[in-house]
């Protein structure tokens, strides 16, 4: 299966980074479209460059991130494309435990049919391909779990889905608060909410949710994260309960893994 897509890691601002990387693969897919009957197989070649870069002032930092790719294909010219994310942030240091973060990006990726991340999407386009702007801004004081914390959240996305057949738009936009209170040494409580607007070519929806959780340490190894609260769509008078469960397992200094269950939903 042959997609396009970039994914950035989160910046860590502890110091300054400075990379940049070029690679040239080989791809090949048996059914590029996922169909049972007369499959297609394909071989492509991908060109991409990639930069990761932080650069850490008095009181400030700036990461400029960005990814290209250009993927040409052997036998059908018409999926040849370029693929790219841009997502510069700035992080302003109010004080140790005192930050604002000011984010913002944008994507472009085409996705063939057979390909991951396509699954949800109707089965006879061959090629889709995707447009995503965003912006993000947040403030936090305190350092969750190790001290008492307050984070706003204030996000922004817009999204278009373009196909042979099909021609999608979505916005939304949200403002989202998080509390957390630290307990005892391996325990933190925390108390969320949030409010957002959804818009869906011409279909506008508005959903708030307010949770209740908790952060604690196992075994020293474990960081167990767990929300539970309840959300109301206040267009359809739905009202529901959603859950989600983390843990963060450190298994050595070099070794981590990290389990999350979708933000479930009844």
């Amino acid at each position: 299966m042959m997609s396009s897509s970039i994914v950035h890691a989160e910046s860590v601002w502890d110091k300054d980074i400075s990379q940049f990387t070029t690679s040239l693969t080989l791809e090949q897919g048996s059914n590029i479209y996922h169909r049972a009957r007369k499959p297609e197989a394909e071989s492509a070649y991908r060109l991409a460059l990639t930069n990761e870069s932080i650069s850490l002032f008095e009181g400030y930092g700036v990461a400029l991130p960005f990814s290209v790719s250009h993927v040409v294909h052997s036998n059908m010219a018409n999926l040849d494309h370029t693929a790219y994310k841009l997502s510069p942030s700035l992080q302003v240091f109010f004080s140790p435990g005192t930050t604002l973060m000011l984010k913002s990006g944008v994507t472009k990726e085409q996705l063939i049919s057979g390909s991951t991340g396509a699954e949800l999407f109707e089965s006879t386009f061959e090629t889709l391909n995707k447009i995503q702007h965003q912006l993000i801004a947040t403030l936090q004081i305190g350092k969750p779990p190790q001290q008492n914390s307050f984070a706003i959240n204030v996000e922004y996305l817009a999204r278009k889905t373009v196909s042979q057949n099909t021609y999608l738009t979505n916005e939304s936009r949200q403002i989202s608060s998080r509390y957390g209170y630290r307990i005892s040494e391996d325990s933190y409580a925390q108390v969320s909410g949030s409010y957002a607007w959804q818009q869906t070519n011409q279909l506008m929806s508005r959903r708030a949710e307010a949770g209740l959780g908790f952060i604690t340490t196992v075994g020293g190894s474990h960081e167990l994260n767990v929300i539970l609260g309840t959300y109301r769509r206040i267009d359809r008078q739905q009202t529901g309960m959603f859950w989600t469960i983390s843990d963060h397992l450190r298994i050595s200094d070099l070794l981590t893994l990290n389990f999350t269950t979708p933000n479930a939903r009844y």
